[in-house]
């Protein structure tokens, strides 16, 4: 366990990457990055491949997507975290995300899968 002092949060930059067509699913791109930190094409290919690997696996799975969603590619102090998450028909969301806390860029850990209700309409 890390024993050193947690920082206070400080504001992030949020950016808005464009719209990204993968295997029929339709997702927004976001970045968010902390200070002195940049989002580049590797990250921004490597998201891709996440998508088409583990993300469109997991929509044809759980079926009843509306074949939108969004991507957060978050550059952080520790490393960098890729978030994607989609809509299903049940008026809920779907998420699924990879990060690591150690800032190698080939060394990718998952954290967890959530299924989250949505409270009013977000579409």
């Amino acid at each position: 366990m890390n024993s050193e002092t947690i920082e206070i949060y400080h504001p992030r930059g949020v950016s808005n990457l464009g719209q990204w067509d993968i295997g029929g699913l339709k997702l927004k791109v976001y970045g968010l990055v902390a200070d002195n930190k940049k989002i580049d094409e590797p990250m921004a290919t490597l998201a891709q491949s996440f998508v088409r690997q583990e993300v469109l696996p997991r929509v044809a799975d759980e079926g009843d997507e509306n074949g939108m969603g969004f991507v957060i590619i978050h550059p952080g102090e520790l490393g960098v975290s890729i978030l994607a998450h989609w809509w299903i028909q049940v008026r809920c969301f779907v998420s699924t995300s990879i990060g690591s806390c150690i800032p190698q860029p080939n060394r990718w850990t998952r954290l967890r899968d959530l299924l989250l209700p949505v409270f009013g309409n977000w579409l």
